[in-house]
């Protein structure tokens, strides 16, 4: 319901000749509260919980955990460097009851009040897994030198992909590779959940999840412990060097039902065939390109390709959401845009993970292609539950919101689009034009009100009020990308907070807790004129009038009459507002 339709307005005192307007002032779309300094390092990528507890890692201490007005400093060093693990902390989660779960440069860790543990370390033994079983450092790093992630619940489950090594382990061959894995659980009983070379569940006898030179592994957590993991499975034909067939799923797993297979994507053999996509009239999934992610009401999402011979063209792309026996598409190669006309979905476009909000709702980059299109304005960040209902909330060289006239958004980095509270999104945007300079003022932040409708929070250059003072955004503002219900952790949480992190520079970095809510419209004012013994009134559009004998709350009854409205005052009520 709009706020206004339940508010009293603009009353007008006829008997004084006096109109009174009622206007309010207009607040922010979000306050900031300071929750701690920072330090300028490009890993302080801030986590937030439920309860507003937010944790960013430096390169100084570890990494901070605190809270509006009380920040608690944690120092890490002392432990980080007994362990051998590295001092760098990498991503950190942050769970209930100011537990968080950090990956360093060598190991994860369970860190809760009065209890600190290493769930894994490199070179350490794997739990669960004979003597000998190691994790290879490729557990923590990734070839190209990126940092590998993990998920943790709030209750402190972790999921964890893993690289193996050491005694027994096979990289090479066919059915006989088994040097990846996934670990599940509390810090007490963190064990393998799935392994490379073992039997698929859902899929026919002699197919074994492949090896992570083939696949590496995927997986995600639910705030219920449910986990979804993506993975190759292979069939082999001894002794061929070829597998037989080629499959890809998604598995689901939590401990009552093990692993169920809830995806099956299929490039090589008709042993068992991919799932029909739907939304694509026969097209069957070849291999799934992205994700996947699971929330908290159950619902998958995940980026796939699919193949159908009697399509034109064959070969398409696209993103699916919903319940595992109820997937739709979001994003369809091809498929139109609504609301712009002669314009289709091209590729999906640096989406760094799925970003699932509740219920089916996903947001996306994707580039777009037909009229009009040219590389200057060809993608857009889109949200929404299938290809008939996504919303266009921002467009490469389109306008940017609360920018002057000619200033437009220039890039869109996948890393830093957040969903948070119910299904409202934030982006982190480049933009470019007039009184723009590149490194000086070229970022903002922008997030979507309680209606939809993507309004600027803040601009570096601008100076904000925050509960410490007005401070000078300089820098870039950092967040962690996802939904805080897609499987990972990220900047926003359900309650309708966004953590936000301003490198400052010279003007001093902060980590900040947001609450962003609508901001609020002025009132309408009922204007009125008097002449000639005629009394006009007059009022916007999207409102009716309504009179009343005596100012009261009770007894108000509408006006049967458009502005404006001119009559006689004699024997007119007293009193008039406006309603919705």
């Amino acid at each position: 319901m709009n706020p206004l339709s339940r508010r009293l307005v603009s009353p007008c005192l006829l008997s004084a000749w006096l109109c009174i307007p009622g206007l309010s002032a207009q607040p922010p779309l979000a306050t900031w509260q300071a929750v701690g300094p920072g330090f300028t390092s490009a890993a302080n990528k801030p986590f937030v919980n439920e309860a507003g507890q937010m944790a960013y890692g430096n390169s100084t201490n570890g990494f901070s955990l605190g809270a509006v007005g009380a920040p608690a400093q944690r120092n890490l060093q002392p432990f980080l460097a007994s362990a051998g693990l590295g001092l760098d902390v990498v991503y950190c989660v942050t769970g209930d009851n100011q537990r968080v779960g950090y990956l360093v440069a060598h190991g994860l860790v369970d860190d809760a009040p009065g209890a600190t543990k290493v769930l894994a370390a490199e070179n350490g033994q794997v739990p669960g897994l004979p003597d000998g079983v190691k994790f290879s450092p490729a557990t923590f790093l990734d070839s190209t030198g990126a940092y590998r992630y993990f998920a943790m619940t709030p209750s402190g489950i972790y999921v964890l992909p893993t690289v193996l090594k050491g005694t027994g382990i096979v990289v090479s061959g066919g059915n006989t590779i088994n040097d990846q894995a996934v670990l599940r659980g509390p810090a007490d009983d963190f064990k393998p959940i799935v392994r490379a070379g073992s039997a698929v569940p859902g899929l026919p006898a002699g197919y074994v999840f492949a090896g992570q030179a083939t696949r590496r592994f995927d997986a995600v957590v639910n705030r219920q412990g449910v986990a979804a993991i993506r993975a190759r499975a292979v069939q082999w034909n001894p002794p061929s060097p070829f597998p037989l067939q080629n499959a890809e799923g998604i598995w689901t797993h939590d401990p009552a039902a093990g692993l169920v297979l809830a995806v099956t994507a299929v490039s090589l053999g008709s042993n068992p065939l991919g799932d029909v996509a739907p939304g694509t009239d026969g097209a069957r999934f070849t291999d799934i390109t992205l994700g996947p992610s699971i929330n908290d009401d159950g619902a998958i999402a995940f980026a796939a390709n699919t193949f159908n011979f009697s399509a034109s063209p064959p070969y398409r792309s696209g993103i699916w959401s919903g319940p595992v026996h109820d997937l739709r598409p979001v994003h369809l190669f091809g498929a139109p845009v609504p609301g712009l006309p002669g314009v289709t979905f091209d590729v999906a476009f640096n989406n760094a993970g799925i970003k699932l909000g509740t219920g089916r709702t996903v947001c996306f980059t994707s580039v777009l292609a037909g009229s009009g299109v040219t590389a200057a304005n060809n993608v857009g960040v889109f949200v929404g539950t299938s290809t008939n209902d996504v919303r266009l909330l921002a467009r490469l060289g389109g306008p940017a919101p609360g920018q002057p006239a000619g200033v437009t958004f220039a890039s869109f980095p996948g890393d830093a689009v957040v969903i948070f509270g119910v299904n409202r999104v934030a982006i982190r945007a480049f933009i470019a034009g007039t009184g723009v300079s590149p490194g000086v003022n070229d970022r903002g932040l922008w997030a979507t009100d309680d209606f939809g409708n993507l309004q600027l929070v803040a601009r570096i250059g601008d100076q904000i009020a925050t509960d410490i003072g007005v401070k000078p955004m300089g820098g870039d503002f950092i967040l962690q990308h996802g939904t805080g219900q897609d499987g990972l952790a990220s900047s926003g949480n359900r309650a309708g907070q966004l953590g936000v992190y301003n490198n400052g520079f010279a003007n001093g970095s902060y980590a900040y807790l947001l609450r962003v809510g609508t901001a609020t419209p002025s009132s309408p004012k009922l204007g009125f004129a008097f002449a000639g013994g005629v009394l006009t009134l007059d009022w916007p559009a999207g409102y009716r009038l309504q009179s009343n004998a005596v100012a009261s709350a009770a007894g108000w009854v509408d006006v049967p009459v458009n502005p404006p409205f001119a009559a006689n005052p004699a024997g007119l009520p007293g009193f008039f507002r406006l309603a919705k």
